[in-house]
């Protein structure tokens, strides 16, 4: 009898724990189902942000003025210019002229804060042909802001530089478009209309 008792008591506490053990299993899986779906509405909300976020432009560009979380950059002169006597190609070029101001503590220079801010092109029937980086390092204007193009620019250090584009086609207007350097965004900034005269 003893050992009937004692095998039934045995059996009764296995199944309890294992009941507990089902209960609490529920209850975890239960929990668990609702901190993912927490984790997974926090993370919608979150790429939500994001994606709103890359889709507003920062910067902005008007009258020749482009101003960004970065740098600032003024378009000061466009003209011109013959090819460098040593370049393969022997059409003219586009020479912009502009001052850069480093607004951050980030290494930027005035070569590279042109680059993150504009696309050059032709703007033709079927596509936006960019223009291809001409040489005119023989050039005044060259000679006037060439040195420090590559040179960091300090915080709040502003620096005047020269970039050169091959003109292909002078019959056709060029587009200076600034783009968002702080993001990707598929809003126009704003451009710049260059009608070559003939």
């Amino acid at each position: 009898m003893k050992r009937l008792f004692s095998l039934l008591l045995i059996s009764s506490l296995v199944l309890t724990a294992c009941g507990s053990k089902s209960h609490s299993e529920s209850n975890s899986s239960e929990k668990k189902s609702s901190e993912s779906k927490s984790a997974t509405d926090k993370s919608e909300s979150v790429d939500s942000c994001l994606e709103k976020a890359k889709n507003k432009p920062t910067a902005k560009f008007k009258d020749n003025k482009f101003t960004s979380n970065k740098f600032d950059i003024e378009i000061k002169e466009t003209k011109v210019v013959k090819p460098d006597k040593y370049a393969d190609s022997k059409n003219p070029n586009l020479a912009i002229v502009y001052k850069v101001k480093n607004k951050s503590s980030e290494k930027i220079t005035a070569s590279t804060a042109f680059i993150e801010a504009f696309d050059v092109y032709n703007d033709t029937k079927n596509v936006q042909k960019r223009l291809e980086t001409g040489f005119a390092e023989d050039s005044d204007l060259y000679k006037k802001y060439g040195e420090d193009m590559r040179n960091n620019i300090n915080k709040d250090g502003e620096v005047t530089g020269v970039r050169f584009f091959e003109i292909k086609d002078d019959k056709k207007p060029i587009t200076i478009e600034a783009k968002n350097p702080d993001g990707y965004t598929t809003k126009e900034i704003g451009k710049k209309i260059i009608k070559l005269e003939h």
